[in-house]
């Protein structure tokens, strides 16, 4: 019975120093797992394996695609223009329609115009196809915004038709780094007029802008 006791005593005194043998090198294994992984971490390794989570992948938005041209180097034609003198709800005439895609051409051969082409962006008061008999006051709107923009600056765009049907097309300008009122002219459509554009120069009448075409001087640009 002692002996039985006296082995049970020493079996219980030892099993302590068994159970920190036991826990001490499962501790360091776990440590040095973690210090792996950490260093895998700040070495930018990944995940260990047999434990990957899926990554997340951000994609940058892509850019909106530029409208398609028949010319890829053509700029592309600004918003479709409003009809002046049309009644609503009418069709405009077949003549006055087709002046659309002459309005989108006389933008591309005016890159081949010196000064044209270089004329500075501005803020646009719209793009207005007049029919025959409309008064050069019109459309009123356009004007208005033209004065509003004498700080800042702005480009109204009329297209007018001749006697004879033919479009003659106008870049009405105003602006911090403009003189006056400044428009360029487009006549190369005009068959009694001769392929010409012509720039001119106003003295600005802020109190009206369409009374500033009384006193203006131009010149030829090719």
């Amino acid at each position: 019975m002692s002996t039985t006791a006296g082995g049970d005593s020493k079996r219980r005194s030892r099993s302590p120093v068994m159970r920190a043998r036991d826990v001490v090198p499962a501790a360091l294994s776990v440590v040095l797992l973690l210090g792996v992984a950490g260093c895998m971490g700040a070495f930018g390794g990944g995940p260990l394996d047999g434990d990957a989570s899926p990554s997340v992948s951000v994609q940058a938005p892509s850019s909106t695609p530029a409208p398609e041209t028949e010319d890829d180097d053509a700029p592309v034609p600004g918003p479709t223009p409003s009809f002046v003198g049309v009644p609503e709800g009418e069709e405009p005439p077949e003549y006055l329609d087709s002046f659309r895609e002459l309005l989108a051409e006389s933008k591309r051969k005016g890159l081949e115009v010196p000064g044209f082409a270089s004329r500075e962006d501005l803020f646009s008061c719209g793009e207005y196809i007049r029919a025959q008999g409309v008064s050069w006051d019109e459309p009123q709107e356009g004007w208005d915004c033209l004065a509003e923009h004498l700080e800042d600056g702005a480009e109204l765009v009329l297209v007018s038709p001749t006697t004879e049907g033919d479009p003659i097309i106008t870049y009405y300008r105003v602006g911090p780094g403009i003189d006056g009122l400044e428009y360029f002219t487009d006549a190369s459509f005009d068959k009694f007029g001769g392929d010409t554009w012509t720039r001119t120069v106003c003295k600005l009448d802020p109190s009206d802008v369409r009374r500033s075409l009384e006193s203006c001087s131009g010149e030829d640009l090719r």
